[in-house]
């Protein structure tokens, strides 16, 4: 989100307001679904929604225009953090000029595609320090002026999760 956040708007599925994304940044953050401020309250569907694309969304006719039209053009492609395995934009790396580089920033390599450099782990991490290195404007991106580090352990679980965790039958899916 702290990414797209730069780059998009939301705008609420009933009336169609849009807003900038640092509007409902506050309540994307503090998990809370934003609401748009033209609707009545009792309308459960007045949502702001960024106008990104979600997985599972259909994605717009321009997204099929650009690549039509900037394939040839294009002269870098970065991938960051995509398994690529979802059409038609798992097509991308394979429809633009050979010679063109691509680099993938994401948790884990992608075999079943090559790319020129690979920075594996954490995107956020990665991007972090991309923007760190490169100073300046790029610097001013971070959202965390101080440098993140990977997480490479989960946290421990609470005594809550622990006793429901103790209560579920064992599946091959669950075993506490």
């Amino acid at each position: 989100w702290d990414r797209v956040c730069l780059l998009c708007t939301a705008s609420c599925l009933i009336c169609k307001y849009k807003v900038d994304c640092e509007a409902v940044r506050g309540d994307i953050f503090n998990q809370v679904v934003p609401r748009c401020p033209r609707c009545p309250a009792d309308e459960p569907l007045a949502i702001m929604k960024p106008e990104i694309v979600f997985f599972g969304e259909n994605l717009p006719e321009q997204f099929h225009r650009a690549m039509k039209y900037d394939k040839d053009e294009v002269d870098l492609l970065i991938v960051i953090g995509s398994s690529l395995k979802v059409r038609p934009v798992a097509l991308i790396p394979s429809s633009i000029p050979h010679e063109v580089p691509q680099i993938l920033i994401n948790r884990e390599p992608l075999p079943h595609l090559h790319f020129d450099v690979e920075l594996l782990g954490d995107c956020d991490v990665i991007i972090n320090e991309l923007c760190h290195r490169l100073g300046g404007e790029y610097a001013k991106l971070c959202c965390n002026p101080v440098k993140l580090s990977e997480i490479t352990e989960k946290p421990p679980r609470t005594q809550k999760e622990l006793a429901h965790l103790s209560e579920l039958p064992p599946t091959p899916l669950h075993v506490a």
